[in-house]
């Protein structure tokens, strides 16, 4: 957007035009929007320009002294550059300085020569210069500026928005950052650019190296404003790290939950990436307003809570005793700030509750929006506009009770929401920064400007999915930056209505109304159910204000995800014109009050949304103005609707003037006219038909397809859906279809028979009345084909079922077009079908000829939809079609498939293979893909449960891990159109599904997680819920995630059992189905199935770590090497440089001087404290594979052989040790450090537990280090 031309105020600065363009991006979290300038500075003292450059942030730098003039390159560096883009009002940017012209030659005189800036004024005339207009320069020399974006950052593949892998947008491209030497400043400077005030925290290596090029993070040289000096992110090679995975605090590092607002809660605080509580009995108010002061309230009244008053968190404890004095801003700058990673007791918890000013909002259509009054000096006084701002507008929304990120804080025209009494007003001003509370602002009772401010909060984190317009479809909430879904468990029309206020604007808020509904009508959401059992009462802020289980609910999947469709309580029409009721002046009907509307800024895209509410949803529509068909009655509404086009009601459109706030003249009155269109052959399907011609209506609208309700479906309907499919006249009908995953979008559909086209008809989209079924059609007239004298369903002589009876085809004259149309009936569309020679019917057993002369194009789905007569001559009867050339079938209950060629290069095909393994009712198969890898463009793998069924799986190109596919029979089908070279083909097998295959088990090193696929279980159990399985004990659930259920468990958790032996730390569990009709019986006879789970960590590991060496010095930045995974201990080895363990020693290599001391530690990442870690043996190596003759030993069975090494301390995940850095004269570039630890229960102090000296199998951490 370009924000418009002003002039300042002083003469002299007249021609200073400023003009700012603002590159407005919609990004993810955690991605930095760049505020770029164009402008002519006048906010500083002296004015400059940048001129003659290609883009809007370089050029000629130009100042004004008198009149306009260069500066010479003379001593202009980095440093100069970068206060000439702070006065440009640049920030992350990296500030560049050019010489020699290079932005061309001014035509004014040189002012400026000699600059010398310390980088962080303010004004270029705060630097070392000569003075102006001295100086022995040319034009030749004029400097110049570029002030070039600092790229963009994004985290991924974390655990929330807020952790991850980091990337660098260049050119267009993300690319991988490399950690190679990144230091907790870096890391810091990284989230800051991100927008992260409180910076952030290396979480480590986690994955394998990615191929491809890295940029990596030099030490930046950066000044205030984050303006760089230098290159802050060059190309690079990542031979000895990873891409950086890290974190960034989105807020405090504290934060509140389980209160009923923003300002109450149970404390928890974020230590090495991980949320825990504060265990402390001497916790007191003092300690409390320090906590508040840091949340950013003013601390003066503060309660505090011992016990479980705000729940119990399930992190562990992080700070175990805390003194304050209670004037400390942090919680850092307290005297005394004991951190630690143990469990905290159940109860022990502290809560706070911060007091806050008394607000309200008032004259809105609820809590969330009004005008805005606070009580001052006992009585409720209204707020006036002076310095009222946005951020105030914020701080007010998080006092009402909305999420401080999630929240949309709107300020309204002056008096929105009605005048308060006279004489009772106070502003708010000077906010301090980081306050939620207004508490922390300056309130005065005087008021330059006594007009009452209004403001609207609502939340950005809902929206509406599969619905047929905008206001209606599935409900979805971000919840941790996940979108997720609610469950139906008492969704009612109160929940709905509240749904629709958080989404209109004032005053349609007042008027609207929402409809439930449930069992995922508006079709099935992924990722997790966030909310069930929500319950509003319709006075709520936001719906995440109603009262709700945040867990998830009882037997609560996706089959029960909740929906909403909102409306109005008016109607449109078109009047004035008594020919059509396509045509004429809109009126709206309102309680019984009939308004017109203002043409002001109508577009046909207003007009297309009053077409819908008519019921004429695909139009061609026109606009008339200045009352082409007469003049309305009542008000004419001046509302400027910026519609999309897809909105339901005029209500719903984007206003640009409220609603029966302002009117016009009638002359001004508006009209449409409402021309209806064809909505097109091939946006209308029938799905999930046995054949093809029969199936669920669905139909391509808004962006979607979707099904009609069965409700008042009419035969005058299918007659017209099956003429254009183009299918024959006679014998339709429709029959009750279930609904699929695809939302229901069309309430009823109003034709009179004679259409040609369903857009020519009517629909009406409120679904108040419609079922939980869909609308199937039947457009065969029963009939269909066969295959016979052929033992496969796709081959052989074809037979006509027609009138009741089957028959033959006459073959006269027959094309592979016919052939691949009737191919399309027995199941197999787009095959490459071709009729074959094959022996006429034998001469007296003829029967009956039921189609003669078939003509097709080849597009056809069913002969249906061909020409085709049933009387006549037939010469030839008995024709034969081959659907495929390549084809098998199989019968055995366990069996192998390949592709052609497998694993080599595949040939051009299209090959269908039939599995019909032995079936009783109750039997059911898997079909396991172990490879597949085929060429993305052309080549597909498609499986379906039969021929011409639904298709359980299509695959492109290849995939890593395939789902398992289960059914009572398979249709695989591979078609290939070019062949392919450097591709293997697939391989797949089958066997009988088993419960085993719906678990997967994935170790971690404190953690598992379990997951169940429920569309595999339910394949053996229909009737499985979600909630009835648990680990070990009722309280250990899982959480839907897609169609599984997940079991995110520490091992600690859920009476998870651990052995150790020689060579394994083992945790086992049971996975439990009660047989109960209920969740959480209070008693159970029995079960359905029990399942062991199991997780072995082995107890030894290797981690490799070199130096060379070089005359680096000793870097003080923080690196962490770390292994973990499946089946693993996570263990780190760091170098420190100082007995007190503050610096480590960054680098992979790392670098350390000849004869200085290193100080080690080894320590186990683990909250299992029944678990601890002996140190055996370390050793150090020439290479990182050496003899033994090479290998020296500085520590030996626990105890230190090399007269320079010392154990300085040991606990029970963590052991420290120094040793005299030295080098191999056989190798003087590397010396590698190889330690071994054991793994033992805290109760086992045998010797080969303790740390003495003895032997024992160990882990294996190698680190090395550069000497100097």
């Amino acid at each position: 957007m370009t924000v418009p031309r002003h002039h300042p105020k002083n003469p002299r600065l007249s021609l200073l035009t400023a003009e700012l363009l603002v590159k407005e991006q919609t990004l993810a979290k955690g991605v930095l929007a760049i505020l770029q300038c164009t402008c002519l500075s006048n906010a500083a003292s002296t004015s400059i320009r940048l001129v003659n450059g290609m883009r809007a942030h370089e050029g000629r730098v130009e100042v004004y002294h008198g009149a306009w003039g260069t500066v010479c390159d003379d001593y202009f560096g980095s440093k100069d550059a970068a206060v000439v883009c702070r006065m440009l009002g640049y920030r992350n940017v990296y500030a560049k300085a050019y010489g020699r012209a290079h932005f061309g030659q001014g035509n004014g005189n040189i002012l400026m020569d000699n600059v010398q800036c310390g980088g962080n004024e303010s004004d270029i005339s705060a630097c070392t210069f000569r003075g102006w207009g001295t100086h022995d320069c040319r034009a030749t020399e004029d400097a110049g500026v570029s002030c070039d974006p600092l790229p963009y950052f994004r985290l991924h593949g974390g655990n929330n928005s807020d952790e991850g892998f980091l990337s660098v947008l260049k050119n267009g491209t993300w690319y991988p950052m490399c950690d190679e030497t990144i230091s907790d400043a870096q890391i810091n400077m990284s989230c800051q650019m991100m927008g992260y005030r409180y910076g952030g925290y290396n979480l480590g290596n986690f994955s394998s190296r990615t191929v491809g090029s890295y940029y990596k993070i030099t030490n930046m040289q950066c000044l205030k404003d984050m303006i760089c000096y230098s290159d802050p992110f060059p190309s690079t090679r990542c031979d000895h790290g990873h891409q950086v995975f890290m974190g960034c605090y989105s807020s405090n590092k504290i934060r509140l939950v389980g209160g009923s607002k923003a300002s109450e809660g149970r404390i928890e605080v974020k230590h090495k990436g991980i949320w825990g509580s504060i265990c402390s009995s001497n916790f007191s108010v003092t300690e409390g307003k320090v906590i508040c002061r840091s949340l950013g309230y003013d601390g003066s009244h503060v309660t505090v809570y011992h016990g479980g008053m705000f729940g119990h968190g399930e992190g562990p404890e992080v700070i175990s005793d805390l003194t304050c004095r209670g004037v400390e801003e942090d919680i850092a700058a307290c005297s005394k700030l004991n951190y630690t990673e143990r469990p905290c007791p159940r109860g022990n918890e502290v809560g706070v509750t911060c007091g806050t000013t008394p607000l309200r909002l008032v004259g809105g259509a609820g809590p969330w929006e009004g005008r805005l009054e606070i009580q001052n000096g006992g009585q409720w006084k209204g707020v006036c506009k002076d310095s009222f701002n946005q951020r105030i507008t914020k701080i007010i929304c998080k006092m009402m009770g909305f999420p401080d990120s999630d929240v949309v804080a709107e300020i309204k025209p002056d008096n929105f929401y009605g005048r308060g009494p006279s004489g009772h007003m106070i502003s708010i001003t000077n906010c301090r920064e980081g306050i939620s509370d207004i508490g922390g602002c300056v309130l005065s009772r005087s008021c330059f400007f006594p007009t009452d401010v209004g403001i609207r909060c609502h939340t950005k984190d809902i929206r509406l999915q599969g619905g047929s317009h905008p206001m209606e479809g599935r409900v979805e909430v971000k919840v941790q930056g996940q979108w997720s879904t609610v469950c139906d468990d008492n969704w009612d029309n109160r929940d709905a209505t509240t749904v629709c206020r958080m989404l209109t604007d004032y005053p349609i808020d007042r008027n609207v109304t929402g409809t439930a509904f449930q069992g995922a009508f508006f079709g099935t959401g992924t990722g997790r159910v966030a909310m069930s059992n929500v319950q509003c009462n319709g006075s709520e802020v936001s719906l995440f204000t109603c009262p709700a289980d945040m867990t998830g609910g009882v037997n609560c999947d996706h089959s029960r995800d909740a929906g909403v469709s909102c409306s109005v309580n008016n109607s449109v029409v078109l009047v004035g014109t008594s020919s059509s009721s396509t045509t004429g002046t809109v009126s709206i009907v309102e309680g019984g009050h009939w308004n017109s509307v203002c043409d002001h800024s109508w577009t046909r895209e207003d007009a297309r949304v009053v077409c819908r509410s008519l019921g004429y949803w695909s139009t061609s529509p026109s606009v008339y103005v200045d009352a082409w068909f007469g003049q309305s009655n009542g008000t004419s509404l001046d509302i400027e609707p910026d519609c999309t086009g897809s909105e339901h009601d005029l209500a719903f459109c984007r206003l640009n003037k409220e609603w029966g706030n302002q009117s016009c003249s009638h002359s001004d009155d508006v009209g449409v006219e409402c021309t209806p269109t064809a909505i097109g052959f091939h946006n209308v399907r029938l799905s999930d038909g046995k054949t093809a011609g029969r199936g669920r209506l669905e139909v391509f609208y808004n962006g979607q397809w979707g099904s009609f309700c069965l409700d008042n479906w009419s035969q005058n309907n299918t007659d017209v859906v099956c003429k254009m499919m183009h299918f024959r006249s006679g014998g339709f009908s429709s029959y009750n279809a279930p609904q699929g995953t695809a939302p229901v979008l069309v309430s009823s559909l109003g034709c009179f028979g004679n259409e040609s086209d369903i857009g020519y008809c009517t629909a009406n989209f409120q679904k108040e009345n419609c079922q939980q079924t869909s609308v199937g059609v039947d457009c065969t007239g029963g009939l269909k084909v066969r295959f016979v004298d052929s033992a496969q369903n796709f081959s052989g002589r074809v037979q006509v079922y027609k009138d009741g009876s089957w028959g033959e085809l006459c073959s006269s004259a027959l094309s592979d077009n016919e052939a691949n149309v009737l191919c399309s009936m027995a199941g197999f569309k787009n095959s490459h079908a071709h009729i074959i020679p094959g022996p006429a019917h034998l001469t007296g057993k003829h029967g009956v000829v039921k189609v003669i002369d078939l003509q097709c194009d080849g597009w056809e789905e069913h002969i249906q939809q061909c020409s085709y007569s049933s009387s006549g001559g037939c010469s030839n009867v008995g024709a034969h079609a081959q659907c495929f050339a390549c084809t098998d079938s199989y019968t055995t209950a366990r069996g192998n498939l390949s592709s052609t060629g497998y694993p080599q290069d595949y040939p051009k095909s299209d090959c269908v293979y039939t599995i019909t393994p032995p079936n009783t009712t109750a039997e059911i198969y898997k079909l396991t893909i172990k490879d597949l890898d085929i060429n993305s463009t052309g080549d597909t793998l498609q499986i379906t449960e039969g021929p011409g069924d639904h298709t359980l799986a299509l695959f492109s190109g290849s995939h890593t891990d395939p789902p398992v596919v289960a059914g009572k029979e398979f249709v695989v089908r591979f078609t290939s159109d070019m062949g392919s070279q450097g591709h293997r083909g697939f391989t797949l097998d089958w066997s009988p599904l088993t419960l085993e295959d719906a678990i997967t088990v994935l170790c971690d090193t404190t953690s598992w997680r379990i997951v169940v696929n429920m569309t595999l279980l339910r394949m053996l159990y229909p009737d499985s819920g979600v909630s009835q399985i648990y680990l070990s004990k009722q309280s250990c659930t899982g959480h839907v995630v897609d169609d599984t259920i997940v079991f995110d468990q520490s091992y600690s958790n859920c009476s998870t059992s651990k052995t150790i032996s020689d060579q394994f730390v083992s945790y086992e569990n049971q996975l439990v189905y009660p047989e109960s009709k209920t969740p959480f019986p209070i008693i159970v006879h029995g079960y359905r199935w029990r399942v062991d789970v199991k997780c072995d960590l082995d107890r030894y590991e290797h981690v490799t770590q070199h130096y060379k060496p070089t005359e680096v010095p000793l870097s003080q930045t923080t690196f962490h090497h770390q292994v973990g995974g499946s089946g693993h201990y996570d263990t780190k080895l760091q170098f420190y440089t100082d007995p007190q363990y503050f610096h480590e020693i960054n680098g992979n290599p790392i670098i350390a001087n000849i004869g200085e001391n290193i100080y080690v530690k080894v320590s186990l990442n683990n909250n299992d404290y029944g678990t601890k870690m002996r140190l055996d043996t370390c050793e150090a190596m020439p290479e990182a594979i050496s003899t033994s003759q090479s290998t020296y030993v500085i520590i030996k069975n626990g105890c230190s052989v090399d007269p320079s090494t010392q154990i300085v301390s040991q606990g029970t995940h963590e052991t420290r040790f120094l040793f005299n850095a030295f080098v191999f004269p056989s190798n003087q570039n590397a010396v590698y450090i190889s330690c071994n630890a054991t793994f033992c229960p805290t109760t086992d102090f045998s010797s080969k537990c303790a740390q003495t000296c003895r032997h024992g199998r160990s882990k294996i951490i190698d680190q090395s280090y550069i000497l100097v």
